[in-house]
């Protein structure tokens, strides 16, 4: 049976008398009549509907919300108020410390009931306490340029505070009331901020990890720590060092004025500085050829597309460099790389003989894999199968990019790139004989001129490479140039190694690091890594364990 069709009167029921005993609990604080329409929806007809002062009804929401807030803060039968005011509060103390804005540990009742009336209207009212936001006096960049820039910023005071030692009367009281709103701790000890709260806490303290300052009080010095500051740039002479000496060579250039340190041999020196190189002599443009290209005073890049391309300093050097024949691969600058990769072709006619590939190339994705091959069978009566060992298989797959940083880099690394792929397409002996082409490999001294095949590669050029539309400054067509990418993708480089010694499990039971037989990985063209010292103490390690 439905309500409506109860003898009992629902209209005349009464709010009040919720509570045992027949008190009140003042709820709900917002009270309506029922209607006697069903089909009626409040507010659909009303000056405060749709289309009026704010949509659907936001106005007499906005006044409901606020009466309804007002009762509920200042309910005297229920302590819920309270208690929702005071968790708010214990969570605003789980943010962490500002020197502005908003207060920890205070929440405003009378502002929540603010921002309930202005709903809709795009005013903020800030529910930690304060006057509505404003976009002049409260942002974040007008109270740091204002309130802490220069001496009374955080990193002024701790600088002065933690590294100059200066005590809080020091600081003069800007410094310090900026400090204090910062959470800075003014002792004179490793903590960098200490303040109440934060999250799951009562108390943060953060410190440092290492006091790094060793600073000597009243010299403008540091204990042991080798600082280039305004004044020793100004003047080479003068270092805000101890133990270092302070005497260089003013004709020394600054760019290595560590190296004139070490030079000194004080053992604070040495054992600050450590080992240092100069990278004056020994960098990638002077060792390995990679070009200067945002420092070539010769580089004419108004006449770039002028003529033949020229080589300068900008030059790549391996990219430049063109293919080329030979019994043993090219050292030097322009053949040399950071991390050695060459590719050899052999001479299917004269084996002594051998193309040579050099890329300027971003090795990425390089992959070994050992594989074993185990024959199964059966016995009579038994269920599970057993193996014979049948083989060994082993491949190495690896990737890489090459760039094109020059017009004059252009040709000569698509015809590197043109040779390399045709090596998987036969080569015909005289007597129209088909032949393959056996490759060695070179990726630094894990493999070293290692005999095998290439049975698989893949061209392709990412979606964010340019491309030269060889042009010239006029639009006519640039003979020198191509329309080509200037980022190529070499993927899918499937080696497969042909060993010079018969593959083995490493069987010296004296001494388990020396595989010269089976070498595997090369360690160098001599496999240096496998005799010697080096091998001898790691066995005695090895044994020891």
């Amino acid at each position: 049976m439905g309500l409506i069709d109860l003898k009992t009167n629902l209209r005349t029921l009464k709010y009040g008398r919720d509570r045992a005993g027949g008190t009140s609990s003042n709820e709900p604080y917002i009270k309506k009549r029922l209607t006697t329409d069903y089909n009626y929806t409040p507010g659909s007809d009303d000056y405060l509907g749709i289309d009026s002062i704010g949509r659907q009804g936001t106005s007499l929401a906005a006044a409901e919300d606020v009466s309804r807030l007002t009762k509920f803060f200042n309910d005297g039968k229920s302590a819920r108020g309270s208690l929702f005011t005071l968790k708010q509060k214990l969570l605003s103390l789980n943010g962490p410390q500002t020197p502005y804005g908003p207060t920890r540990g205070t929440f405003s009742n009378q502002n929540l009931i603010l921002q309930a009336g202005a709903s809709g209207t795009g005013i903020h009212y800030n529910s930690l306490g304060g006057l509505p936001e404003s976009p002049f006096f409260t942002t974040y960049e007008f109270l740091t340029k204002q309130l802490y820039n220069g001496n009374g910023n955080r990193l002024s005071i701790l600088y002065k505070n933690k590294i100059l030692k200066q005590s809080p009367r020091e600081l003069g009281i800007g410094g310090t009331t900026a400090a204090l709103a910062f959470g800075i701790d003014l002792a004179i000890n490793n903590n960098i901020l200490t303040y109440g709260g934060g999250a799951n806490s009562p108390v943060t303290t953060i410190k440092r990890a290492t006091n790094t300052s060793n600073y000597i009080q009243g010299t403008g010095l540091y204990k042991n720590t080798f600082v280039l500051d305004s004044q020793a740039i100004g003047n080479k002479l003068r270092l805000t060092s101890t133990g270092l000496g302070n005497n260089l060579d003013p004709n020394s250039s600054i760019s290595n004025f560590m190296l004139d340190v070490v030079n000194k041999s004080t053992p604070d020196g040495k054992r600050v500085l450590g080992r240092l190189t100069n990278y004056g002599v020994f960098n990638r443009v002077q060792k390995y050829g990679t070009g200067d290209q945002g420092n070539d005073a010769n580089l004419d890049r108004q006449a770039y597309f002028s003529g033949a391309p020229v080589k300068t300093a900008g030059v790549d050097l391996i990219n430049y460099n063109t293919l080329y024949s030979s019994n043993e691969v090219k050292t030097g600058q322009g053949y040399d790389d950071i991390i050695k990769f060459y590719i050899a072709v052999l001479n299917n006619d004269n084996p002594e003989l051998k193309t040579y590939i050099h890329f300027r190339a971003y090795l990425k994705g390089l992959s070994d894999s050992f594989g074993a091959s185990w024959d199964s069978f059966k016995y009579m009566g038994r269920g599970e199968d057993f193996y014979k060992y049948s083989g060994f298989s082993r491949g190495i797959s690896l990737s890489f990019d090459i760039l094109v940083g020059s017009r004059i880099e252009l040709f000569p690394v698509y015809d590197k790139l043109n040779y390399l792929g045709s090596i998987m397409a036969p080569d015909y002996s005289k007597g129209g004989f088909m032949r393959g082409n056996i490759i060695q490999l070179t990726v630094g001294d894990y493999i070293n001129n290692v005999y095998g095949v290439l049975d698989g590669i893949n061209y392709s050029i990412p979606d964010d490479s340019s491309w030269d539309i060889a042009r010239k400054d006029d639009g006519e067509i640039d003979e020198n140039s191509a329309e080509l990418p200037l980022l190529i993708n070499v993927s899918s480089f499937n080696f497969k190694p042909i060993h010079n010694f018969v593959p083995s499990t490493v069987s010296s039971k004296s001494n388990p690091y020396n595989s010269g037989n089976s070498r595997f990985i090369s360690l160098g063209d001599t496999g240096r890594g496998y005799g010697g010292e080096i091998a001898i103490n790691g066995n005695a390690r090895l044994n020891q364990q």
